[in-house]
This record gives structure tokens, C-alpha cells and sequence, in this order.
């Protein structure tokens, strides 16, 4: 079958090669839904009359303390949640702070971020649990703890939170649609299980991103070519399918414009033969001004021919 000719790669997989650069995920901006959270750190500043610059990590309970100000509980609150909480906290010390004309101003920013703790186990190169980034989706989460072997699926990835299935991807949709289905965001101690591969299918020859693939219940010839980019400008228009069933080898000629009418299932094998090479052109040699050849046209003649050649 054509596609032992060649070792070809395992598409989707490549997604999750790491960067030797900064990490990409240190430089995502903040999502408006964060709660902050043990590790955190927080740093809180005063301008106006009165000036202070305190940096201080959230505890175990939650919790942080600043001089003269006291105990303030920080876990679980947004950034602007926790600003509010802040100013209330530091006008009671800080009058200039509140009133109609403050004359102090109050700020909050996220200095260092804590880590999640999130497990990886199945298909993945380093199975345990991973410190990752606090804003990490499945995408960049799987990056960071080694990624996915090639015997893994790209397309029933499973996240697991308080002991229950919170969301199946398909990462076909993000790597090859480019939808958002990957976004779900990790929180700490979440489960993601790669299973193994649901199938392997290959497609090679005219194709424009031959490799093997994984396909889902009743996905086409048309659904594998879309993820492979599409046929080549020198794809024939008939493409050979291979099958084993029952120990015996059976082919199939299906024609590019049916490939929607054609489910494939596990093992098969698709080829993408090359057309035909014909030369649009017409030789003239002989007794002539400008012999050569002549680009054809459909219904030229004999004396259009010669009116191109200047004869």
C-alpha cells in the first residue's frame, strides 16, 4: 500500500513542540476572571500625599499582612475585587484616600503568579503532575508537561475537575478549523487524560500535507483531505483507496467530487496519484519564418496557426 513506501509524519502532533525561547505562556495578558490565590503575589501601591509600595505573596490561607494595615484575605477574589477590598482596608489608616477630592490614589498589579498543580496521565511523553502556568489552556498546559505521543489522541482529549468529566476536545477543530475549542482553562488539580489514538488513516501522493491522521465515526474522504490541506494542482481526479477486511486487501476508486459519499474507517489507506502531464502546445518545424512551438488553443486551426507563427 502506497503509504509504507515512505515513512510519513504523525499530523497535529507538532503543536505542542516546545519553544527554546521565553516560554510564550509567561506573556499572556491576565483573563478577567482570575482569582488570585495562594502564591500569588501582590503588590500594592500609594501616590498622592500619602506614598507606599508593598510586595507581599498570598499564604496558604489566603491571606496576606501589611503593617499598620493588618490581615487581608485576598484568596479567592478578582483583581478588581480585590482593589475595592484593599481601599477600604487602607482608608481606614489613609482619609486621603476616600472623599470626593482624594488626595491619595491606591493601585494593585499581579507581580509573580503561582503555579497549578495539574495532572497529566495517559498518551502524554511525561505522564504525572506538572507546575504550569496559572492562565494555561489544554494547548499550552499539554506544551508545558511534554506533550503528546504519537499513539495518543488529538481528538478525545478528556479534563477532569472534582472528580468529574468537565469537557471533551477535539483539538482537530483548533489545529486544523482554528476554532477555540482548546480554550478551556486548567485550574488547579485538574485531570487530563489522553486516551490512545481512536485511528490511524493515511493519505499520501498529490496531497498537500500527506501524513497519517485520526479520524472520527463516519468522517469522509472529503473531512480527511480538508485536514490535509487539499488535493495539489497535479492531483488525478480519481483517488485510490486501500482496506483490509477479512485478512484481504480491497481498493476503491472514488472520484474527487464523491469524496463526502465515502466514510473511511481505521487502517485505510488513501493515494493521491498524479495526473497525467500533457503539453499545451503545437511543434512547428520545417520551412518556416518562426518555427517552434506554439502554445494550443482550443479551436485553433491550421491558419491561425500560422498567422501566430508570422509566416
Amino acid at each position: 500500500v502506497k503509504d509504507f513506501e515512505k515513512k510519513m509524519p504523525y499530523s497535529g502532533y507538532e503543536i505542542f513542540t516546545k519553544r527554546d525561547s521565553i516560554p510564550f505562556w509567561q506573556n499572556l495578558p491576565i483573563p478577567s476572571n482570575y482569582k488570585l490565590g495562594p502564591g500569588d503575589e501582590i503588590i500594592i501601591s500609594l501616590w498622592g500625599e500619602v506614598e507606599s509600595y508593598v510586595s507581599k505573596k498570598i499564604n496558604r490561607e489566603g491571606q496576606l499582612f501589611i503593617d499598620d494595615i493588618g490581615l487581608l484575605n485576598m484568596g479567592g477574589k478578582s483583581l478588581s475585587d480585590a482593589k475595592s477590598y484593599a481601599l477600604s482596608s487602607y482608608s481606614k489608616k489613609y482619609s486621603t484616600l476616600t472623599g470626593k477630592y482624594p488626595k491619595s490614589f491606591i493601585d494593585i498589579t499581579i507581580g509573580e503568579l503561582k503555579s497549578l498543580n495539574v495532572h497529566f496521565v495517559g498518551s502524554v511523553n511525561i505522564p504525572g503532575v506538572h507546575l504550569i502556568h496559572p492562565f494555561s489552556n489544554v494547548v499550552t498546559g499539554i506544551t508545558q508537561a511534554g506533550g503528546v505521543k504519537n499513539i495518543g489522541s488529538l481528538r478525545n482529549i478528556q479534563v477532569f475537575r472534582s472528580d468529574s468529566l468537565l469537557t471533551t476536545i477535539d483539538l482537530y477543530d483548533y489545529i486544523f478549523q482554528g476554532t477555540t475549542a482548546s480554550d478551556t482553562r486548567l485550574m488547579d488539580q485538574d485531570i487530563v487524560f489522553i486516551p490512545p489514538r481512536k485511528s490511524t488513516v493515511a493519505i499520501s501522493g498529490r496531497i498537500r500535507n500527506p501524513g497519517y491522521y485520526e479520524l472520527n465515526d463516519k468522517e469522509t474522504l472529503e473531512n480527511l483531505v480538508n485536514f490535509s490541506s487539499g488535493y495539489d494542482t497535479r492531483s488525478l481526479s480519481s483517488v485510490f483507496i486501500y482496506r483490509y477486511e477479512d485478512d484481504f486487501l480491497k481498493a476503491f476508486l472514488v472520484n474527487k467530487k464523491n469524496g463526502n459519499n465515502f466514510q473511511l474507517i481505521n487502517g485505510d489507506s488513501i493515494h493521491v496519484p498524479i495526473a497525467d502531464k500533457i503539453d499545451p502546445f503545437i511543434f512547428v518545424e520545417g520551412q518556416i519564418k518562426n518555427s517552434g512551438e506554439y502554445p494550443y488553443q482550443e479551436g485553433m486551426d491550421v491558419k491561425k496557426l500560422f498567422e501566430a507563427t508570422g509566416s
